[in-house]
């Protein structure tokens, strides 16, 4: 905020740089001295003029009505498209398609059950394929992962220098090898990020080991 009686230092400094230069209104022919950065884009002392020449501009397409300008680019009158009468049909059953080089529906889904079977891992007996039946936001596990949780005091079991990461309720007993014991409380452990089993070996060795730390609690 400016200061009362306070004198700037550049009070009657135009521009101290010596490379200003002497600019020229194109309405009102007036001289005035600007920056070096301004010489390119002046055409105007103020505003004022600047809208008093604009009455008299004539528009580049005046009186220019009805006139192909670009005709490259323009829908010419009784050209005929390329595409108009043809009928584009099926790469398999020749049945009628809404573009070229397509399948109808009943094609396209036999053409891609078809590349899945010539996958290398594909199966044919489809009733040995194993389907999970863990439901994705299941209440019941929510539920259980939170009274493990509570139980365990919101900390991790085995709590030493290493653990880092969210917690975790961790079946001790998997969840597909004993469906009997999911929502079991004692079946569970809360674990951090850096104690939780990797793999199922690692879930087989440890198994023992967190049954102990939870029967420690009972």
């Amino acid at each position: 905020m400016a200061k009362k009686g306070y004198t700037p230092w550049n009070k009657g400094i135009k521009y101290r740089n010596k490379t200003s230069f002497v600019g020229i209104c194109t309405y009102c022919q007036t001289k005035i001295e600007l920056p070096p950065n301004r010489e390119k884009r002046f055409k105007f002392c103020s505003k004022e003029c600047q809208y008093r020449s604009m009455k008299n501009h004539i528009p580049w397409n005046k009186e220019k009505k009805g006139l192909h300008l670009s005709p490259l680019s323009e829908w010419k009158k009784g050209m005929t498209p390329w595409n108009k009468g043809e009928k584009f049909h099926c790469l398999d059953c020749g049945e009628s398609v809404w573009r070229k080089s397509v399948r109808c529906k009943k094609c396209f889904s036999k053409w891609k059950f078809q590349i899945r079977m010539n996958h290398p891992r594909w199966k044919e007996d489809r009733s040995t394929l194993k389907i999970g039946d863990r439901v994705l936001h299941d209440q019941l596990s929510k539920w259980w992962a939170k009274d493990v949780k509570i139980r365990d005091s919101w900390k991790c079991r085995i709590a030493d220098e290493n653990c880092f990461g969210k917690l975790e309720a961790h079946h001790i007993l998997p969840w597909s090898q004993f469906p009997e014991l999911r929502y079991q409380l004692n079946n569970g452990i809360t674990l951090c990020h850096a104690h939780h089993p990797r793999s199922r070996d690692d879930v087989a060795k440890l198994s023992p080991y967190f049954q102990s730390l939870v029967a420690e609690m009972n």
